[in-house]
């Protein structure tokens, strides 16, 4: 009985984690970066890679380093990531960095 609640738990844990993931904003951005190689997405953001840039600039975001975010944010958009537009534009003209 112990090992069908262990894993009924397991399963439940796992779908959560799963579905926060997929979500947006700061917590989203964590989990989904927890499994992620920052510094190699750093490295991939400096040699000008428009994904890995965005991605960084989420992951400063998930972590609330606006100052870090907005310069990645700003690469992104410039090569032409909708997404990174969208989240830069939302920074710019509300001031809520924190609604990502």
């Amino acid at each position: 009985m112990r090992s069908i609640a262990l894993s009924l738990l397991l399963t439940a844990s796992t779908f959560f984690l799963t579905c926060s993931a997929r979500a947006q904003g700061p917590i989203g951005t964590a989990l989904k970066m927890g499994f992620t190689d920052v510094a190699e997405t750093k490295r991939k953001a400096e040699a000008g890679g428009a994904a890995a840039q965005l991605s960084l600039a989420n992951t400063f975001a998930g972590q609330l380093r606006p100052a870090d975010a907005v310069p990645w944010y700003q690469k992104a958009a410039s090569q032409g990531s909708l997404e990174a537009v969208h989240k830069l534009g939302n920074i710019l003209l509300t001031g809520d960095f924190f609604g990502l």
